[in-house]
């Protein structure tokens, strides 16, 4: 298991593992289906992780703790991972 890096110091383009917190959930059209945006804040910064095809994610909720892992980029000055691995933590 690999550590997890702030979403500050996150460098696009490059595997990367992040955890924070679940601060809003969104369903956006992309390429002409739903997906749904979950922004995630670790006091560093925040980043956004796109599942593409889904509208809800069980147990996945504002204030929830988890940890993706993924390629990120910057789209419109945010970190985003594309359809990451994730893992919810324990209440």
């Amino acid at each position: 298991m690999s550590l997890i890096t702030a979403i500050a110091d996150a460098v696009p383009r490059t595997p990367v593992r992040i955890g924070g917190e679940v601060k809003g959930l969104q369903v956006v059209p992309r390429a002409g289906a739903p997906s749904l945006e979950v922004t995630i804040a670790d006091g560093s910064g925040r980043a956004i992780a796109v599942f593409t095809g889904r509208k809800r994610l069980g147990g996945l909720d504002p204030g929830r703790g988890i940890v993706i892992e993924g390629i990120g980029r910057i789209e419109r000055n945010r970190l985003v991972l594309l359809n990451p691995a994730y893992q919810l933590l324990p209440l």
